[in-house]
C-alpha cells in the first residue's frame, strides 16, 4: 500500500470536502426617505415634507451622516444626498450634498 500524501490525509479528515470562498456580502440597502412633496434650493440642499417615511434602515428623528436616497411621491423626483440628513418622520427631511438622479 501507497503512503498518503499530506494533501491526501487533509481531505480524508476533512470528510472529502470541497473548500471555497465565502460569497460576497450582499450590498447593504441605502437609507431612504421617501416624502409626498420636495423642495430643492439650487445648492445641493433638498428638503422634504408631508407624510415623509423612512426605511432600508433610514433614521427617524435626528441626524445621520450616511449617504442617503430622499424621493417625492408625488412628482418622482429623487435625489442621492451625501453630506448629512436631518429627519423629523413624519414631517419633515432635509438632506444636504444632494444631486438628481
Amino acid at each position: 500500500m501507497k503512503p498518503l500524501t499530506p494533501i491526501t490525509m487533509v481531505t480524508v479528515a476533512l470528510g472529502g470536502l470541497v473548500l471555497a470562498a465565502p460569497a460576497p456580502a450582499a450590498a447593504a440597502a441605502t437609507p431612504t426617505y421617501t416624502c409626498q412633496v420636495l423642495g430643492e434650493d439650487g445648492h445641493g440642499k433638498v428638503t422634504g415634507v408631508q407624510d415623509c417615511r423612512a426605511s432600508s434602515g433610514a433614521v427617524t428623528a435626528g441626524t445621520s451622516t450616511e449617504t442617503a436616497i430622499v424621493r417625492g411621491s408625488l412628482f418622482g423626483d429623487r435625489f442621492t444626498c451625501t453630506a448629512g440628513v436631518v429627519a423629523n418622520i413624519p414631517d419633515t427631511v432635509t438632506a444636504d450634498g444632494c444631486t438628481s438622479r
